[in-house]
């Protein structure tokens, strides 16, 4: 804070030489002020002295008074203490003169310190609300008041500000509430809802008096000076369960573990939602050091609603120890996820939240799904109404206020409450589904003391005379609509069977471009991607993008080999459109040779046409994230390939891809031989069959490798791969990684699938050996050397 010397500068004198003048000051600025000691330091500057018999004096800037303080006030201080040993300090000791500061009106206890007439009293607390929420007038009397009078003070009704969180009471006309009178306001019961958690006196809420106008400040606002504590809403710090026999449908007892932020008092009651479980008793025996603090030692369990009620009697410190109880012969579900969020623990507090339990294990491998999800339409032409039918089978069961959540994006209803025909209409509340359009969801939910099974088919349906049009297209079993289950929870995932509507949904464009930053064999590349689609794709939905023969080298630290680990990783997505994925982010799996990409949650990418900027989607991968060519890549490769299920868009190539290198993919070794090589075989006998072969491009994993035998026989349909009987140097075994090869008699071809973590390389020959034994039948009928009729092929990632 700043110091402004006062004194004047004697006639004659210069102001530079005057003592503690604005040229020549006293004192260093600024001042020093501790908030704490409530202490003001002005030291003097070097070369200056504070004079004996002079006054002295100084501003001080920006200091805010107190409240208020008497004449003369003794609290106020002064010293003068000094280091230095030739100079005496002077002592602390009060400042003899120092002016009243009148407090003016204030509130006193909520009691008016001074007489207010015809104005109005405003209320503060804009940490509370009215349970409606609603501003308007509010009821308030005064049966608590010291005076039964005192109602003949205020008019009849006050005014609540929802928005401001203030409630205003005015005094009639004509009436007068003296200082020093106390009052005692009250509204009705269940008129306003506390917050969560509100300290004793709590400076938010505040109390002020302003004229009837609204114009004059007649009290200033003041902090209300005592107001009791809310303490926090009850609730669960630490929650687990664990079972004595883990198989699902079967008896197990409960192991409860509990803490929480504050005691369980007697009265208390802990409600526990255990989706999906049952018992052959409704009350629950507990077992266990605790069972005595709980009402006849058992817990109630509500079974249509699968919740389980402990009451407590003995209060339980829950916040100083985790509390462990026992409920016994309990059914388990048929399956649950591990920390299952379907499973709920909370409190009998108003307010009191349903909180997951923490620490649950999973039941049944976790299997939760729809064993069968079908939709039927009828009849099935787009944007018309429509006969729709739902066949459902879910692998655990539905019990009164579960739910079941369709959601179908590009349908239409201007109903909300839909009603729904078939044979298992009555389960659901008041027979009918329930229609949001913004969100285009369908919910089926459970009524009370009804079921959706797991051993049989829910079948529903919704008449034409409801209006629910179908979309404009879907594809055969359209990922795009999706199915969950609530309260007994189903994770999210695709409808299984869908007919199809409408036209197809395909890609209009689909580009993916290479930049190399050299002309060498395997640069270093960047990777551009432009795509336009004839169908909306919702968020959070995921682009699979395969790059077969693509192959990252992290750091550029020249990885050798498969190494699909460290291959794989997050990559950075640059452009126009990276935003528009989660993180600017997307994966790559070497072993897959694919990028998955998800949408963000906020954006949709819209149906486009070709040539048109407006959807077209573009981002790349820069060189910085050190992908690699293959070897050769044909101009629009069919290796390239892009799959979007969530839109209803299965794999498919791009439609344009840059060629790399002029050599096309072949492969440049292939040669069969039968028993040991330059040995003569005859039509119609079971052989030795060795094949060596050798492409010019890496087949990286999930590549299938297909030889065409025509003539060709073979008892067994899996057939087993021999070792070399004599190792061969400069090549690889084929033995070593793939055991197994399948052969399809009526399409006369036998295939040999490179499994994960597994590629062919192109730098040596890859040999293989089919024993005698194995069955492998030469054709009837004699092959010329060099027979074209054999044939060799690869499919898959990178490979065609």
């Amino acid at each position: 804070m700043g110091t402004w010397p006062l004194c004047q500068v004697p006639l004659g004198v210069d102001p530079l030489f005057g003592y503690n003048t604005q040229q020549n000051p006293l004192f260093t600025t600024p001042a020093l002020y501790n908030l704490n000691s409530r202490l003001l330091r002005l030291t003097v500057r070097t070369g200056q002295s504070l004079l004996a018999g002079r006054d002295t004096e100084v501003t001080i800037c920006c200091m805010r008074l107190p409240t208020a303080s008497p004449q003369d006030f003794p609290g106020y201080t002064l010293s003068g203490p000094t280091s230095l040993d030739t100079l005496t300090s002077v002592m602390e000791e009060p400042i003899l003169n120092s002016p009243e500061i009148d407090p003016g009106l204030q509130w006193e206890f909520l009691r008016a310190s001074s007489s207010v007439e015809r104005a109005r009293i405003i209320l503060s607390m804009p940490s509370v609300q009215r349970v409606n929420n609603v501003s308007g007038e509010v009821n308030f009397n005064t049966a608590n008041s010291v005076d039964g009078a005192d109602w003949m003070f205020f008019e009849s009704s006050a005014l609540w500000d929802a928005m401001t969180g203030r409630m205003t009471f005015f005094l009639r006309e004509g009436k007068v509430l003296d200082g020093g009178r106390q009052v005692t306001l009250s509204t009705e019961p269940g008129e306003f809802q506390l917050p969560i958690e509100l300290e004793a006196d709590s400076p938010t809420l505040t109390v002020s008096a302003r004229s009837f106008d609204n114009i004059d400040e007649v009290v200033r606002e003041t902090p209300v000076t005592q107001s009791s504590a809310v303490p926090h809403v009850r609730n669960f710090t630490y929650t687990k369960l664990a079972y004595t026999n883990n198989m699902p449908n079967q008896m197990s007892n409960v192991m409860f573990h509990f803490s929480s932020n504050r005691p369980l008092f007697a009265g208390s009651v802990i409600y526990l939602r255990l989706s999906g479980f049952t018992s052959q008793r409704v009350q629950v025996p507990l077992k266990g050091i605790t069972k005595a603090n709980f009402r006849e030692e058992s817990a109630v369990f509500n079974i249509p609603e699968n919740i389980i009620e402990l009451h407590v009697i003995r209060t339980l410190y829950s916040d100083e120890y985790v509390v462990q109880i026992e409920l016994t012969e309990l059914i388990l579900p048929p399956a649950l996820y591990v920390n299952d969020t379907s499973l709920l623990v909370w409190n009998s507090d108003p307010g009191a939240p349903q909180q997951p339990v923490d620490d649950s294990p999973m039941v049944g491998m976790g299997d939760k799904t729809f064993k069968r999800s079908q939709l039927g339409f009828e009849p099935a032409e787009p944007r018309l109404a429509a006969n729709v039918s739902f066949t459902l089978e879910p692998t655990i069961v539905f019990y009164q206020g579960d739910s079941i959540v369709i959601h179908m994006y590009g349908f239409a209803c201007t109903l909300t409450s839909i009603p729904l025909l078939g044979p298992d209409a009555f389960r659901i509340q008041n027979q009918a589904a329930s229609w949001t359009q913004q969100d285009s969801m369908l919910e089926f939910t459970v009524a009370e003391n009804e079921i959706i099974s797991n051993a049989m088919p829910f079948r529903v349906s919704i008449g034409r005379d409801s209006v629910f049009r179908l979309p404009d297209k879907l594809s055969e079993n359209d990922g795009i609509l999706r199915i969950e289950g609530r309260g007994a929870l189903i994770d999210l995932e695709p409808i299984k069977k869908i007919p199809k509507v409408g036209d197809d949904k395909f890609v209009i464009e689909s580009i993916v471009e290479f930049e190399p930053e050299d002309s060498s064999v395997n640069a270093f590349t960047r990777i551009s991607f432009s795509l336009v689609l004839n169908t909306d794709v919702l968020p959070n939905s995921t682009m699979y993008i395969k790059l077969g023969g693509l192959v990252r080298d992290p750091g550029r630290t020249n990885l050798i080999g498969v190494q699909g680990d460290a291959r794989s990783g997050t990559v950075k997505i640059s452009g126009a459109n990276g935003p528009l994925f989660r993180g600017e982010v997307g994966y790559w799996d070497q072993n897959e040779v694919l990028l998955t990409v998800q949408m963000i949650s906020t954006v949709q990418i819209f149906a486009g046409v070709r040539c048109s900027d407006q959807e077209r989607v573009r981002f790349f991968i820069e060189r910085d994230q050190d992908f690699k060519l293959p070897y050769s890549a044909y101009q629009s490769d069919p290796s390239f390939r892009l799959a979007v299920p969530e839109a209803g868009i299965p794999e498919r190539p791009f439609q344009f891809s840059t060629r790399v290198s002029q050599e096309g993919k072949l492969f440049i070794v292939s040669e069969i031989f039968y028993g040991s090589r330059g040995a003569v075989a005859y039509p119609n006998t079971v052989v030795e069959f060795n094949f060596w072969f050798r492409p010019n491009v890496n087949l990286p994993a999930g590549t299938t490798v297909r030889l065409k035998l025509p003539g060709f026989t073979c008892p067994f349909t899996e057939v087993t791969i021999g070792t070399q009987e004599v190792p061969v140097s400069n090549a690889y075994d084929l033995s070593d990684f793939i055991r197994i090869g399948i052969w399809d008699q009526m399409a006369e071809t036998f295939d040999l699938v490179v499994p994960i973590g597994q590629q062919i390389y192109r730098q040596q020959p890859t040999v293989l050996r089919i024993m005698e034994s194995s069955g492998f039948r030469l054709p009837s009928t004699p092959l010329l050397p060099n027979d074209p009729s054999l044939t060799i092929r690869a499919l898959g990632p990178g490979s065609h």
